[in-house]
């Protein structure tokens, strides 16, 4: 009797034993599956970065508006199909909507993979005091 009492603790601990194994190595596979998953994510992600002094009441690039960005402030990633290579947004500051950046005239190229911030800053060159410029951000 004490013979079969051992023999099923024994079968018992190692029935433990296994689903505790199993379990985590779906855990890992899990894990490992979402990791791949944002390693190949298609498409490329936009945000804009205002390094002046003036916020702004709206912000707009690549037909997608990014809401108000405060002076000295970055916006969170948005996603993308693709973006103009071309630097360029429109912005509202006070009561006036002012396009900043490049101006494409030929067929356009896009950005398809990749992180980008589309930073906004002071320029005393240009005719409405700013301009814009695209910096590639590590994935």
């Amino acid at each position: 009797m004490l013979r079969q009492q051992s023999v099923l603790r024994s079968h018992l601990l190692q029935k433990r034993c296994m689903k505790k194994l199993l379990l985590a190595v779906l855990l890992v596979a899990f894990i490992s599956c979402i990791a791949c998953h944002k390693e190949h994510q298609s498409g490329v992600s936009l945000r804009i970065q205002n390094t002046t002094s003036k916020s702004f009441t709206d912000v707009s690039s690549n037909g997608v508006s990014f809401g108000s960005v405060d002076a000295l402030a970055t916006t969170p990633y948005k996603p993308f199909q693709k973006i103009l290579e071309v630097p360029f947004a429109t912005v509202v500051v006070d009561a006036d909507t002012l396009g900043i950046g490049n101006i494409f005239i030929d067929l356009p190229s896009y950005f398809t993979r990749g992180k980008y911030t589309l930073q906004i800053v002071a320029d005393t060159s240009t005719y409405n005091g700013y301009s814009c410029t695209f910096i590639g951000d590590p994935e």
